[in-house]
Parts: C-alpha cells; structure tokens; sequence
C-alpha cells in the first residue's frame, strides 16, 4: 500500500473527528470554567504574600504568621523583620481596598501560654511599624475564640483582607 492512501485511511476527518486547517493548532478544550479577575488577583496577592510571609487561606481574608517578624521570646522587631514589613507595606499600598488586623492571643487563650506579654507587644510592633510606612488602615485585635488550630497557633499574625481579594468586611471576633 502506498504510502498516500494510509494517510487517507487514517485522516481525522475519516475517524470521526474534525480536523484543523493545515498549520493552525487544534481548538482548546474547555476543561473548567474561566477564573475571574478577582480569583486571579486573591491568587497573585497569595503568591506575593506567600514571598514574604508563610500565608494560608481563611474565611477571614489571607492569613500571615508574624512569628518570623521576631527572634524567639522577643518582641523586638528583627532587621529581617522590618525588611519583609516594609516590603508587606508597598504591597499594601499598592492596592489600597486592602485591610490589615493584627493579632494576638485573646485572654483566655494567653491563660493555656506563657506568651502572652510577648505576643501583645508583637502584634503592636507590627502595627506601630505599618503605621509608620503609611499603611493607615491597620487595626490590631484578638485571634478570634473560635479560629482553628490552624488559625490560632501563631503569636501574632497579620489577617488581610478587602475588596482586592474579595472580602471586604471579614467576620470579625
């Protein structure tokens, strides 16, 4: 057989399938629904954050631990410290529908730790040194009672949320 007929046996068209005009590539298949642009922004913000900050997705906006802001049984910015806050800062700015809490333990989950003391000051060094790069809408609470393991397991940790990243008011505590 020669070889123009086993292409001719073997042609998509004949197959059952539709074939490409020569030289273009075949038609893209819809494997899931398309993203929104604020799924694509919360997930580029992650990943930014992510560069900074060990980050994790809560049903209260993006979830920074601020332990690695801070030498342990410290609550004194390190120099590190201060350059991943001010870097935190310019992405802050950068968008500015973004809102930052910072939290410490509340006061019956500083009864079960010995780091109470240190985790307050910590929460507020990070707010002074935001609010010191201009970052005016910073807050500082208490991790909520109900947070998860997952949630209440840092000393401090920085919650942003906002309209950039699809929450605009976060549940609060």
């Amino acid at each position: 057989m020669k070889p123009e007929a086993l292409f001719f046996l073997l042609s998509p068209a004949l197959m059952g399938q539709a074939s490409s005009p020569p030289n273009q590539p075949p038609p893209a298949q819809s494997a899931a629904p398309a993203e929104t642009s604020e799924e694509r922004l919360r997930a580029r913000l992650r990943r930014q954050f992510e560069a900074i900050l060990e980050t994790r997705e809560t049903a209260r906006g993006l979830l920074l631990n601020g332990d690695a802001l801070f030498d342990a049984d410290q609550s004194v910015l390190k120099q590190d410290g201060k350059e991943k806050l001010a870097r935190l800062s310019g992405m802050l700015l950068a968008y500015p529908g973004l809102k930052v809490r910072v939290e410490a333990p509340s006061a019956s989950q500083q009864a079960a730790s010995n780091d109470a003391k240190p985790c307050a000051e910590r929460a507020h060094a990070v707010q002074d040194d935001l609010l010191s790069q201009n970052v005016a809408d910073t807050t500082i609470g208490a991790i909520p009672e109900n947070a998860g393991a997952d949630e209440a397991g840092a000393c401090t940790q920085i919650v942003v949320s906002g309209k950039p990243i699809g929450l605009e008011d976060p549940p609060r505590p």
